[in-house]
């Protein structure tokens, strides 16, 4: 497996990454490991750019993440120190050696070397990184080593540009290649023997070998011979000419010829500017990487790009690596887990076997008390008599040869020292199961068949000669009680030792997979444009952004707010500016987004230490404005509100926080699918009274447009005159010029008239004709859908009936929008009504088909036949795959928010998991969410064992406290499941708390099962 990078590797990386960070700025240097560094570049309006260097092995562009070290290394500091935050000159390699410089400042083609800086890579044999100013004088380096080939390398040296330099790249030609074929002592060869007069013959010899070894092949002749190529090029070259890399070096002039071609492609491929990248596999597993194809070469995988390439090479070994080493700790504990449990079951399978044996050695004595007790009498006799020991073996030997029964009771040897001897007794479990036998009816031979098993069936039990056999099988049942006594607490203590045991090994598995579980890499997710912010996604779907700082501030008002947007501030110090982005800027927005946006702004300022309730408010975009009046001027973050200021109900200080998720394309469609099909029967709904008044008739062209227009009859006179002196006739404000206090009204179609006493509770927020006026106002956005009036009703009923167009204040909310789709759909005709009512899956009246035209329906079918035709496979297999597709018109209503769900649907492909800080009301669809109040502890101490609740820590045969239940088909909606857990877990302290827009808070989390 290839490991480090070759020259021409080199040059393809470097081509690749000075055109990536051409004008770029370092943000920030990171240690990986003492010999591994991250260097992140930056430049305003493009995307972020990742190096990762390994001393000595590899250079190239990384999307992957790694985890860096807590605190730099004193090297790392020193490149800090000097070439941080400075602007990347370029980055080339010297000559066709594996060294590579990158510069810093110093202006164009190094004017000015005393305001730069190199920082050079070495890619051979140990490999080394070394800072140098302007001048090339080392200021520090990697690693300390010993003279390069003459060259003292220390700080304070100068670092020899010129000897790297001279090398380049010479196109082969004919006489270079039968020099190299046919040249077998060249200067090169030459100085290499005129060296091994310095080494001591043994090297001598080892060296020699190593050339005769290397000279019976054209492969090895030419890759020592032309080192600017590799070993890897020289193969390619050989193999595209037709030659065997494992042959003879003697080569005709024809294969010299095609030869002499190939080496001049490789010349072209070495000069090339951008290289394609190609990973070699062998049985599935990564073997090689080159920038170009190796001929010959069968499992071979493309990149765009050769550092994509090198990438995907290392990223997919360190992953395997780094599994490899969390699942060896794992073993490793699962081992000393188990090793504890089976300590403990050794003890008490040892206390079990001793109460058997106590029990059966008592049972025995108990059957055979007769002989046992004749048996110690003996041996009591004897003793009495003064008899030596020895000579009473021999006699009860002697005896239980002659056929004493009672001398063949005993055991011998005696044991008399510790006044106890071994009887031989048989075993009453055996005998019950011969009795057993016999009653079956196998009558046998008693003594024949005792004779045989007395030697399987025999127990040999130590019995005290002072005590009597009844006596000796009462201490063996006093055994087997306190074997059964300390069974009963080694089990409780079993118990508690291993439940310790878990405990230790966790913590020390914890302690340590903390770092390498972090270290598991996955792909960087590109940053969504509106990370950066304070920013939710209100319970109806709109975007809410909010400023961190001033400068935010002002980015969002000169990059992000819109016509159709709405500024919503408070009167308090620290408060952010939060812009609600409206899709569509005809449309009204919702009154409980604003109202949302309104609780941000309140607990991002003062009042949420304060635990102050105070009102915020809103105006629509046109209000806002950065001029400031004549003298005066507006700080950075700071704005000119023109007009009305419309306030909302008083904030509750309550922020939610949660996760949301990140799908893919398909599981995206599907998330859309499910959401329109949810809407679809309230769309019915509508679209039915929609047809329904319909079929009363339309009203004439100028009633309609009396009706839309704001005008309305029947006022009282306080009424007219508030409407002479504050409102216009829409026909009329169109052409009449604004004044300097008149806002930007809204577009004629979307006005409607208000009434002085504005509800500001349901954001009935309108823009002012003029200064004083307090009557009506002409709506920045339609009126939403809110409390009607009483006896609505009963005035809508009378308006149908009647050919006079009725007041508009006297129509319901539903009235009102049933108005206004009749005159969106006025130009419809019957064909295009038919077709929507198709679409919608709308019945379709009796009369209404007969009145049609049978044309119009068949020529949609004929149109429709053939297509259906065409696709029945792809649509099985789209239905066996869960792959929803969306028509033109469900697929205009995709918005780039709908990749991220709250709330997963089993089969969806999760991203990445992304966290959010919303007030809680916008959370409730939320399947990981937590309350955040105002409170003393700091964000990451907080949300720390809130998050280790939602991932699964501590869990065991119960959800932990506040988490949910893991299930491992991830099926259940309503509980966690293991890809979620794992994107959680995978998440920093810094991206888990950098949505949060408030200082100290105190976290409640809802338990669930």
């Amino acid at each position: 497996m290839k490991q480090r990078f070759s020259s021409l590797d080199l040059a393809a990386a470097c081509r690749e990454i000075n055109i990536n960070i051409q004008d770029t700025r370092l943000a920030n240097i990171y240690d990986v490991n003492s010999r591994t560094f991250l260097l992140k570049f930056a430049k305003a309006g493009s995307e972020r750019q990742t190096i990762l260097i390994e001393s000595g092995y590899r250079i190239h562009l990384t999307d992957f993440a790694r985890e860096t070290a807590a605190t730099p290394s004193n090297f790392c500091a020193k490149l800090r120190k000097h070439v941080r935050t400075r602007r990347v000159t370029s980055l080339m390699q010297l000559g066709i050696d594996r060294v590579a410089v990158m510069t810093f400042g110093g202006g164009q083609d190094h004017a000015d070397p005393d305001k730069s800086f190199h920082i050079i890579f070495e890619f051979y044999a140990g490999g080394n990184v070394i800072l140098t100013d302007g001048h090339h004088r080392i200021l520090s380096l990697l690693r300390l080593v010993s003279e390069d080939e003459g060259q003292k390398v220390a700080v304070g040296e100068v670092y020899d540009f010129g000897r790297r330099t001279t090398t380049h790249l010479e196109k082969i030609t004919p006489e270079k290649l039968d020099a190299a074929l046919d040249g077998s002592n060249t200067a090169a060869d030459q100085e290499a023997e005129e060296e091994d007069v310095q080494l001591n013959a043994l090297q001598v010899r080892k060296a020699r070998k190593r050339k005769d070894k290397g000279k019976n092949t054209v492969k090895k002749v030419l890759a020592s011979r032309l080192t600017q190529y590799g070993s890897a090029l020289v193969e390619h070259a050989l193999v595209e000419a037709g030659i065997d890399p494992a042959g003879e070096p003697s080569i005709d002039a024809e294969g010299r010829a095609r030869l002499l071609g190939a080496l001049s492609d490789a010349d072209s491929l070495m000069a090339a500017e951008s290289h394609p990248g190609y990973i070699i596999t062998k049985q599935g597993v990564y073997e090689d990487f080159q920038p170009f194809r190796p001929a010959g070469a069968k499992d071979v995988e493309e990149f765009s790009t050769f550092n994509a390439a090198v990438d995907k090479f290392f990223s997919s070994i360190e992953s395997q690596r780094l599994e490899q080493r969390v699942r060896q700790q794992e073993e490793l504990a699962s081992k000393r887990l188990q090793a504890a449990k089976d300590e403990q079951n050794r003890k008490i399978q040892g206390l079990v076997s001793t109460q058997e044996q106590s029990a059966q050695k008592a049972r025995a004595l108990e059957g055979a008390q007769g002989i046992v007790d004749e048996a110690i009498a003996a041996v009591n006799s004897l003793l009495e008599q003064g008899m030596d020991w020895v000579d009473m073996e021999r006699l009860i030997k002697s005896e239980a040869a002659a056929g004493n029964p009672v001398a063949q009771v005993i055991s011998l040897p005696l044991k008399l020292k510790d006044s106890t001897v071994t009887v031989k007794v048989r075993d009453l479990d055996e005998v019950d199961e011969d009795s057993g036998d016999e009653h079956s009816g196998e009558e046998e031979d008693d003594e024949g068949e005792a004779g045989d098993e007395q030697p399987g069936s025999t127990l040999l039990i130590d019995v005290d000669i002072s005590k009597s056999a009844f006596s000796n099988a009462r201490e063996y049942y006093a055994v087997r009680r306190t074997a059964l006594t300390k069974e009963e607490k080694t089990q409780q203590a079993a118990k508690r030792a291993i439940r310790s045991v878990e405990q230790k090994v966790e913590h020390d598995l914890k302690k340590g997979l903390k770092t390498s579980e972090r270290a598991l890499m996955k792909p960087v997710r590109k940053q969504l444009w509106f990370e950066k912010f304070l920013w939710f996604i209100s319970s109806e779907g709109y975007l809410v952004l909010g400023g961190h700082d001033a400068q935010q501030n002002e980015q969002l008002y000169r990059k992000h707010l819109r016509k159709g947007d709405v500024y919503v501030h408070a009167d308090l110090n620290g408060a952010a500016s939060v812009v609600v982005k409206n899709s569509s800027p005809d449309a009204p927005i919702p009154p409980s987004t604003i109202s949302q946006a309104g609780t941000l702004t309140v607990a991002t300022s003062s009042a949420w230490d304060a635990k102050t309730v105070i009102s915020a408010w809103w105006v629509q975009a046109d209000q806002v404005s950065k001029t400031a009046p004549t003298g005066e001027y507006l700080t950075t973050g700071s704005f000119m509100i023109r007009g009305k200021k419309n306030f909302l109900p008083p904030a509750k200080l309550e922020l939610g926080y949660g996760m949301l998720f990140l799908v893919d394309e398909v599981s995206r469609d599907r998330h859309v699918k499910e959401k329109l099909e949810r809407q679809g029967e309230k769309i019915q709904e509508e679209l039915a009274d929609k047809y329904e008044l319909e079929d009363h008739g339309h009203a004439s062209e100028q009633e309609e447009s009396e009706v839309f227009s704001g005008k309305a009859k029947h006022l009282s006179a306080k009424e007219r005159r508030e409407r002479k002196r504050g409102e216009q006739p829409v026909e009329e404000a169109s052409a009449a010029p604004q004044t300097q206090e008149q806002s930007a009204p809204a577009p004629a179609e979307e006005t409607a008239p208000a009434s002085a006493d504005t509800d500001v509770k349901s954001v009935r927020s309108t823009q002012p004709a003029e200064k004083d006026a307090t009557g009506a106002q002409a709506a920045a956005f339609p009126t939403p859908k809110v409390n009607g009036t009483k006896g609505d009703d009963d005035k809508a009923s009378q308006s149908r009936q009647t050919s006079t167009p009725p007041k508009s204040k006297q129509l319901t909310r539903s009235q009102r929008s049933k108005k206004k789709k009749l005159a969106k759909y006025q130009d419809q005709d019957d064909e295009d009504k038919l077709l929507a009512q198709k679409l919608l899956g709308i019945k379709i009246a009796e009369e209404s088909e007969q009145d049609t035209s049978s044309e119009p329906e068949s020529k949609p079918a004929q149109r429709q036949a053939p297509r259906r035709q065409h696709r029945p496979d792809v649509a099985a297999i789209m239905r066996e795959e869960n792959i929803v597709e969306l028509d033109e018109d469900e697929a205009e209503l995709v918005t780039p928010l709908d990749s991220l769900v709250s709330t997963p649907l089993p089969g969806d492909v999760l991203i990445d998991a992304i966290p959010t800080c919303a007030p809680y009301a916008a959370l409730q669809k939320c399947k990981y969410r937590c309350k955040l109040q105002p409170g003393s502890l700091k964000k990451t101490k907080a949300l720390r064992p809130i998050v280790s609740a939602w991932i699964g820590v501590g869990e065991g045969k119960k959800p932990p406290a506040g988490g949910l239940s893991l299930d491992e088909s991830s099926t259940d909606r309503d509980r966690a499941w293991p890809r979620e857990r794992e994107l959680i877990k995978s998440l920093k302290d810094v991206q888990l708390t950098s949505c949060i827009g408030v200082s100290k808070i105190k976290v409640s989390l809802q338990k669930k099962s």
